[in-house]
């Protein structure tokens, strides 16, 4: 189990004084999370200076949280929270924790929280101030408002789940491409209770991680190499996301290594993880990729495949994912050089018992029946005629 610190997080809601809140928790906390107040808010920003203040008085690190009202400036706002915390004394700031929510205000209006223009915008801004931005939210915010993106799976999460009462950050259902929990509300009976990795609170401070972009300088082809490597490794039924296993493959390649440390953009999403929240999106790819092919245009755009999920009103799949680069019959062939002559056969068997011969699972299922290699769980580019 990673090491973490019990902590709690705070608004007006509770006292600007926290030494008695912090001296009733067992356990005790040694890190608390304020909310930044900004300019356009109520109270003032005095609420969250005294608030770090009595918290480091009980021997707390002090953390920072800002509000992602969508109706603000999202660059503004990030450059406000900032500010405010360091002149609360946090400074380095380990995070600026970005609340993804509906915020009701006291007057009954009612903001929608942030969309993933917002967030963008916030995640940027933060990148130019050299401050590390990360996610607080839910699971059934994240799928229901922000179509559960993965854009933004490379930062901390900070995750609400509140219904298994485990105060362990490991202990959390994920969403959103997020591959670990850095925090995890836990509990918010009369108080937030966290738990927190000690890479979140300044005790351990998060060491940067390389990004798939700084490794294009050093290898403009890695995204496609990737992108292929872990296509390939799916078809051979093998893990996508052994890092180690790349890296040789890299290697083995002569391209530059890629480090001890898996870089962010390797881990993508699946097709089957898209899934969850869109059941249709095989078959919408699958038909998207003929009518590119049929109108001359390219198949394998994903920016462009990425537009047409959102502007039929499916969830936006964010980043490329698993799944997107399909196998061919060709490549197919090099494992079972009888697949072509297979599949003339299946479907002629199908047609002539008044059976669907489009039906790729039913194709899959006859393979391993004959003892053909397993084709793989998408419909490989060639299937249909």
């Amino acid at each position: 189990m990673a090491a973490f610190e019990y902590g709690i997080d705070v608004s007006s809601h509770q006292q600007r004084d926290l030494s008695e809140t912090i001296a009733l928790e067992n356990p005790r906390p040694t890190h608390v999370v304020v909310r930044m107040y900004l300019p356009e808010e109520s109270p003032s920003r005095q609420n969250s200076i005294d608030q770090v203040k009595s918290a480091r008085a009980a021997g707390c690190s002090a953390g920072a949280y800002l509000w992602a009202y969508r109706s603000l400036d999202a660059r503004k706002s990030v450059r406000d929270a900032v500010a405010l915390a360091k002149e609360c004394g946090i400074d380095p700031l380990p995070v600026i924790w970005i609340d993804c929510e509906i915020y009701t205000s006291a007057n009954g209006q009612v903001d929608p929280g942030p969309n993933a223009d917002w967030l963008r915008a916030a995640v940027d801004e933060c990148t130019k101030l050299n401050v590390q931005a990360g996610i607080y939210t839910g699971g059934w915010w994240w799928r229901g408002y922000l179509g559960n993106t993965t854009e933004f799976a490379d930062l901390p999460l900070w995750t609400a789940q509140y219904y298994d009462g485990v105060a362990d950050p490991g202990a959390v259902d994920l969403y959103g491409g997020f591959k670990m929990a850095h925090a995890k509300q836990w509990n918010a009976s009369g108080l937030d209770r966290d738990v927190f990795l000690t890479e979140v609170t300044g005790a351990n401070p998060l060491q940067p991680h390389t990004t798939l972009e700084e490794l294009e300088a050093a290898n403009p082809n890695i995204r496609s190499q990737l992108r292929i490597w872990q296509k390939d490794q799916v078809i051979q039924e093998k893990d996508p996301f052994d890092y180690a296993v790349f890296r040789q493959f890299q290697l083995d390649i002569g391209a530059p290594d890629t480090g001890d440390e898996e870089f962010i953009g390797f881990h993508r999403p699946r097709i089957e993880d898209l899934e969850i929240y869109n059941p249709n999106i095989r078959t919408q790819l699958v038909d998207w990729q003929i009518l590119q092919s049929n109108g001359g245009k390219d198949p394998l755009d994903y920016e462009a495949f990425r537009k047409f999920q959102i502007d039929i009103f499916a969830p936006d799949p964010g980043s490329e994912f698993i799944g997107f680069l399909r196998a061919t019959i060709g490549e197919l062939e090099e494992r079972n050089p009888n697949i072509r002559s297979q599949l003339v056969m299946w479907r002629q068997l199908r047609a002539d018992h008044g059976l669907d011969p489009m039906n790729y699972d039913v194709f899959r299922q006859f393979q391993l029946a004959i003892g053909a290699p397993d084709p793989g769980p998408w419909e490989f580019d060639g299937f249909r005629p």
